[in-house]
């Protein structure tokens, strides 16, 4: 059984080559096939292109004889008519001929008339010789009038024979020329079609080549525009971040100061109504507020901070004021105990750089200050906004 394994592996190599030598003969085949297909087509394009060429060449060739000879036909028309022209002259001179001649003969006629009439009337027998002379002569005269009259017909009707047949010829030529005429016009537009083939064909190349180019250079546009896109989405990218860390923080503060903003809020709408409350009864008397928790930190910070204030005497105070309730004629201002408002304090009321009122502080927190309204000027009233210093 080992003897035999180094066999068959010969065996599955042969087959292996054998079938590989076969795919490559078969597919040479196959490529040398299509190159014969792709040779004798292309000798058939060339033939067609040879034999097109040929035609045309033909064409232009039957085209220059059928014009030669167009103007060939012409110059024998303009010959022909030429001749029926003065055949025509002719005609009209041999008409008044014959009309002189007919003219001719009535009065020679009516003057032998005469004279027989004359001689019948006269009877004079010595002139009867004259007159049978002159009468002969006269018959010979008309004789040859009459004659000449026949061979004037004769030619006339030669004539009118002749220019009947010179426009049956006109007409075989006319007919003839618009013949000519047409086979040029169809001529022509076969060769005008062949050439609009070859030039559109020239013009679609053309077109393609363009196509190819401008395809060409989009695509490079394409990918340098891809190369900044994708840059344009790493920048972006990364602001996103910057702005989502930047949200979270803000978001952050927000809460923060909403926190605060409710904290005031309600702290701003318990003085307003113990104000309200405390003013009900008296305008005079003090505003009773909730009392204020200080632990002991803030005890010893609020001393501290009590013997850093400088006395309200060398300083000023600035502020604004957040509400005012115009019924009790009392006001909240935005300084607290923090900035030093002590109760008896008195502000004035500044409006455009101007004095319009004053106020005394009755009550006083950390952060705000109630504080009555003393003072007004006429054609004032206090307003939120306004601004306040200590006096």
């Amino acid at each position: 059984m080992g003897k035999n394994v180094p066999l068959i592996v010969l065996l599955i190599l042969l087959l292996i080559s054998s079938f590989i030598s076969f795919k490559f003969y078969s597919d040479s085949q196959f490529l040398l096939r299509e190159n014969r297909e792709l040779k004798e087509k292309s000798a058939k394009f060339e033939e067609e292109r040879s034999v097109l060429t040929k035609k045309n060449r033909n064409l232009s060739e039957k085209l220059e004889g059928i014009e030669r000879r167009n103007k060939e036909i012409q110059e024998e028309l303009a010959q022909i008519e030429k001749e029926r022209d003065t055949l025509r002259e002719k005609y009209v001179e041999l008409l008044k001929e014959k009309q002189n001649l007919e003219k001719k003969l009535s009065k020679r006629a009516a003057l032998v008339v005469e004279k027989e009439e004359k001689i019948e009337k006269e009877k004079v027998p010595s002139y009867l010789e004259d007159i049978i002379k002159e009468r002969a002569e006269l018959k010979i005269q008309v004789k040859e009038l009459k004659d000449k009259l026949l061979e004037m017909s004769q030619k006339l009707s030669q004539l009118s024979g002749e220019n009947k047949e010179l426009s049956l010829k006109i007409d075989d030529l006319e007919n003839k020329k618009e013949e000519i005429g047409k086979n040029l016009r169809y001529k022509e537009r076969i060769i005008q079609l062949i050439s609009k083939d070859l030039v559109n064909e020239k013009e679609k190349n053309k077109d393609m080549q363009e196509q190819l180019s401008r395809l060409r250079e989009e695509n490079a546009q394409l990918k340098q525009e891809l190369v900044m896109l994708n840059k344009e989405k790493v920048e972006l990218t990364q602001k996103l971040r910057q702005i989502a860390e930047e949200k979270e923080k803000l978001e952050g503060k927000v809460s923060q100061v909403e926190k605060v903003l409710k904290e005031k809020v309600l702290l701003f709408s318990q003085l307003k109504e113990e104000l309200s409350s405390a003013l009900e009864g008296k305008k005079k008397v003090e505003v009773k507020l909730p009392p204020i928790v200080v632990s002991p930190k803030e005890a010893e910070k609020k001393a501290i901070e009590k013997e850093e204030i400088t006395p309200i005497s060398e300083r000023r105070l600035e502020g604004t004021i957040l509400a005012v309730n115009t019924k009790e004629r009392f006001a909240i201002i935005d300084l607290g105990e923090n900035n030093g408002v002590e109760k008896g304090m008195k502000f004035s009321v500044i409006r455009d750089n101007r004095n319009i009122a004053t106020i005394e502080v009755i009550e006083t927190r950390r952060e705000v200050s109630a504080a009555d309204i003393k003072e007004v000027k006429s054609g004032y009233s206090l307003q939120e906004g306004d601004q306040v210093i200590s006096q």
